[in-house]
């Protein structure tokens, strides 16, 4: 068999990994290019040797092709189960967003391959990592957000205004974007602060003993009292009543007569809220007591100039339910001997 030397190559495949195929079929296109052993010529011209060779090559390197690494993508990595040391022509590979962030779908479904040509290089992964958000949370009431950002681990705290304190269920005060797209955590609230309760007042009443910011009470005074201080307190922002507790002092002005009512009455009219009580009765008021059991039996008594009722109320046993009252004349009737209903005139 004719050997071809390697400097007669028509085309260099020297340099190449597969120098001992390329001159295996040089050879033979030398064979075909020497005269025969009968004399016979098979003339090959060099453009023909050379096309030989580079179908060869080609071939050869379809064959053999590999690739590097696959391409890197930002906020994203190729899934481990498609991770080698090294691929061949058509190998793919398949592409996951980092935790935090998502494939971007807004121009469809992303291409999240991408594959080993017969060239060694890889086509180009369409894919867009985007950072997961979390909605927008609402400021709680009486309080505000603290922290804009809504991105996957970004956290959100709250404050609350002066007179509201923060409060959530298990005490968390943060609330943290999780890689769902959601915020971890309890709805913030913002709660009125609490003021002691109130005592009960001597000689009078309140309309109510507990409170939170901004709650008013108010105080009233029991008849022949007078009220000295102030008669509406407010809970603060700093859980405190606003003024001190005010008192009810006996009324001692001239020309007043004492109260036409039975101690009996008085004790349960002491917790009768938000009913205004007849006080400071002057000289010339008229108290006309009615018994609802017997409507003929009535008792008018006048405030005298000695400051006594004439004639005197009826006693206890006679009268001890509800009255009306009117500015100068005051009626009072008998009804349930033991509940009865303020009303006023």
């Amino acid at each position: 068999m004719l050997m071809v030397k390697e400097s007669l190559s028509p085309c260099s495949c020297s340099s190449m990994g597969w120098m001992g195929i390329a001159k295996n079929w040089m050879n033979y296109a030398m064979l075909f290019s020497s005269p025969g052993p009968h004399g016979h010529n098979f003339d090959m011209n060099l453009g023909v040797k050379r096309s030989i060779c580079f179908v060869l090559l080609t071939i050869l390197t379809v064959i053999n092709a590999k690739c590097e690494n696959p391409p890197q993508i930002n906020n994203g990595y190729v899934q481990i189960s498609d991770m080698r040391d090294s691929y061949q022509a058509t190998d793919k590979v398949k592409y996951k967003c980092d935790i935090g962030y998502h494939a971007d779908l807004y121009n469809g479904l992303p291409k999240t391959e991408s594959e080993c040509l017969q060239n060694g290089e890889w086509t180009e992964p369409d894919i867009t990592c985007l950072p997961v958000q979390c909605q927008q949370l609402e400021n709680p009431q009486y309080g505000r957000l603290v922290g804009t950002e809504v991105t996957h681990g970004k956290i959100i705290t709250f404050e609350c205004f002066s007179g509201y304190y923060q409060w959530t269920t298990f005490n968390n005060m943060e609330r943290v974007c999780m890689e769902d797209g959601k915020w971890n955590g309890e709805e913030f609230q913002c709660r009125p602060v609490k003021c002691p309760d109130l005592k009960d007042m001597e000689n009078g009443r309140i309309s109510q003993k507990t409170g939170v910011y901004k709650t008013k009470v108010e105080y009233s005074c029991l008849p022949d009292y007078i009220l000295t201080g102030n008669k509406m307190r407010e809970c603060l922002q700093n859980a405190t009543w606003s003024s001190s507790s005010p008192q009810c002092v006996r009324e001692t002005s001239a020309g007043s007569c004492p109260s036409p009512y039975s101690k009996a009455f008085l004790e349960k009219f002491k917790y009768l809220a938000k009913t205004e009580v007849l006080r400071g009765i002057k000289l010339g008021h008229n108290v006309t007591f009615i018994c609802k059991s017997d409507a003929n039996l009535k008792v008018q008594s006048i405030c005298g100039n000695n400051e006594e009722w004439q004639p005197s109320p009826p006693s206890e046993s006679f009268c001890s339910a509800s009255i009306t009252v009117t500015p100068d004349t005051t009626t009072s009737s008998c009804d349930d001997p033991i509940f009865g209903e303020i009303t006023k005139r």
